[in-house]
């Protein structure tokens, strides 16, 4: 019985979908997630516990507080952690990279809203978080591309045109007789000086006998084959060192190419723990600005920013009250990329009540990150997007139409009101779409707590 009641309070706390109206969302959301005191035999044990018994570090710039840097911060929580850890951070630019290992669970980094800190890095995603239950509130994760000579390939093709070339040249000079070339040891009868010596013992001894010409004819075949030998070796190994260098510098252009290419990653956030919540953050970036790798999470109050992919993963969200800003660009730009390989994988990602911005009438709201893609607009409104509404082209998953599912329920806006196509996309009914406008979408109500 006892059992059977926890499970109708747990159908409670979720039961119910999304409200239409968006007036009413704070008033549910409030309803719906209470705090962890209120919850006993309901969320997960150990989540409880940790909660009881928290502990804070303050990370100030300015040295005022526990330590400077966020990551100092991280290294104080030990492995295998039990406890709730509050990372409070102070105001300011925080310009490093923070990994929160998966043996370091119930981290919250906190912020204030009123000097929301900027989490920023360059060369790699900002924060990597990889533990369970992880939460942030009022946190800037921000990401921007190297400078510009970082981004471009500096590769000096006429670098190895003139290497190339120095090296033919050697080769080509290699292979020419050297100016001590006639000093050549005979080695055949008594013939073995050198220089101007062996020249003059060969005059000296020659005669006009057939068999003395017909050894002097050997002699001087025997020379030249010798040379000849010499400047093969000497060509073949300048051929080897200009082959050498080719390669060397293939390989460094290949490196740089591909340095280059993560660059234009700007991953503000990289998240692969389970059962992770963000309330009132700001993921900044330009390409793949929100890595939603793996596990259930809630995105709500945020703001994310970028231009192509800049949501993209193989995670199981929901993004509620969320602003989704696409920078403007002339040119392709799309929101999300969803990753999901089959259609058995339980992942996707529903946006309800978000608002979609930006003057790029070229953005689709999404495209394949995978085969079977997955996401939802539902309840938000739609700004300027091009008229196809989704894309399923230039990428290396290109699924077909019958694997794909963009789908949309009641949205407003210019891109809702847009005539898309129906090979990739789909207009839910109001019972279709019950399971993805509700926090039972992401198993809510074992893990999901307040905004701290």
């Amino acid at each position: 019985m006892v059992a059977l009641a926890v499970l109708l309070a747990a159908a409670v706390l979720v039961s119910g979908t999304v409200p239409l109206h968006k007036s009413q969302l704070e008033a549910w959301f409030h309803q719906k997630v209470k705090p962890c005191t209120e919850r006993k035999g309901i969320i997960d044990h150990a989540l409880l516990i940790a909660e009881l018994n928290k502990r804070v570090i303050k990370v100030m710039k300015d040295g005022s507080g526990d330590c400077k840097t966020i990551s100092d911060a991280i290294k104080m929580i030990p492995a295998g952690n039990t406890k709730r850890v509050i990372v409070h951070i102070g105001p300011g630019v925080y310009d490093e990279q923070v990994r929160i290992e998966k043996t370091k669970p119930f981290v919250t980094l906190f912020g204030l809203p009123s000097s929301m800190p900027n989490l920023t890095y360059s060369g790699g995603a900002t924060v990597v978080v990889e533990s369970e239950y992880f939460m942030a509130s009022n946190i800037i994760f921000s990401n921007t591309p190297l400078e510009s000579s970082g981004n471009k390939i500096d590769w000096k093709s006429n670098d190895l045109k003139s290497k190339g070339e120095d090296a033919s040249s050697q080769a080509q000079k290699n292979s020419s007789p050297k100016s001590s070339g006639n000093k050549i040891d005979w080695k055949r009868n008594d013939l073995k000086s050198k220089g101007e010596d062996a020249s003059w013992h060969a005059q000296k001894n020659s005669s006009s006998k057939p068999s003395e010409k017909k050894s002097k004819g050997a002699h001087a075949q025997t020379q030249a084959q010798t040379e000849t030998q010499k400047q093969t070796q000497t060509q073949t190994q300048a051929q080897t060192q200009t082959q050498t260098q080719i390669q060397k510098q293939t390989q460094t252009q290949t490196q740089t190419e591909t340095q280059a290419q993560a660059q234009t990653q700007t991953q503000a956030l990289k998240i692969s723990g389970d059962k992770a919540a963000f309330y009132s953050c700001k993921f900044m970036g330009i390409r793949d600005t929100l890595h939603d790798e793996q596990g259930r999470h809630l995105f709500k109050d945020c703001t994310i920013q970028g231009a192509l992919d800049f949501i993209y993963g193989s995670a199981k969200s929901l993004y509620l009250n969320s602003k989704v800003h696409v920078l403007a660009d002339n040119g392709l730009t799309s929101i999300v990329a969803p990753d999901r390989s089959s259609k058995s994988k339980d992942t996707g990602f529903v946006f309800v009540h978000c608002d979609v911005t930006g003057t790029n009438s070229e953005t689709y709201l999404g495209r394949a990150g995978s085969t079977h893609p997955q996401a939802i607009y539902a309840y938000s409104n739609i700004g300027v997007i091009n008229p196809a509404g989704w894309f399923n082209k230039l990428h290396p998953h290109q699924g077909a139409g019958t694997n794909t599912e963009f789908l949309e329920y009641m949205n407003q806006g210019p891109g809702a009101k847009t005539s898309k196509s129906d090979k990739f996309s789909k207009s839910l009914s109001a019972s279709e779409a019950q399971s993805f406008i509700s926090l039972s979408y992401i198993q809510a109500s074992t893990w999901l707590l307040p905004a701290p």
